[in-house]
């Protein structure tokens, strides 16, 4: 069975590739203009660089440590902590509990980091002696 296009069908296809066109050009556009936005705010010190950088400072950094190979280390490393952390996280509920409380509570200062960042998960399903704690 042959399908043959009306030419109604054909200008509508062709409208929504045009669209289709126009939408994508407009949102690589969009994405040139906040690039270059922020780019001038760094450098006019609109907007401090040292919290948000600046486009061309991140792209220079990225690839001498792409050049260095460290950038593969750190992103390893990155997935493993994060890994590591979510595993532990996994805790089965025994049959019977209906409810799961979960208590965040700081942690001491441990270095850089202020100690309101760095908290712990105290997840807890039913009674005290039922908690999993994970720091």
């Amino acid at each position: 069975m042959e399908l043959h296009e009306t030419l109604a069908q054909q200008a509508f296809i062709a409208r929504q590739k045009r669209r289709r066109r126009m939408v994508t050009i407009c949102r690589i556009l969009l994405l040139f203009i906040l690039l270059a936005l922020w780019e001038i705010c760094a450098r006019f010190d609109i907007i401090n660089d040292f919290i948000f950088s600046s486009p061309s400072r991140i792209i220079l950094c990225f690839l001498s440590m792409v050049k260095d190979g460290s950038i593969f280390l750190h992103t390893g490393v990155t997935i493993m902590e994060t890994l590591v952390k979510l595993l532990p996280c996994r805790h089965h509920r025994p049959s019977g509990r209906h409810s799961v409380v979960v208590q965040q509570e700081p942690v001491g200062y441990t270095g850089a980091v202020p100690c309101h960042a760095q908290q712990s998960a105290k997840i807890c399903a039913g009674s005290d002696s039922d908690c999993l704690v994970r720091q």
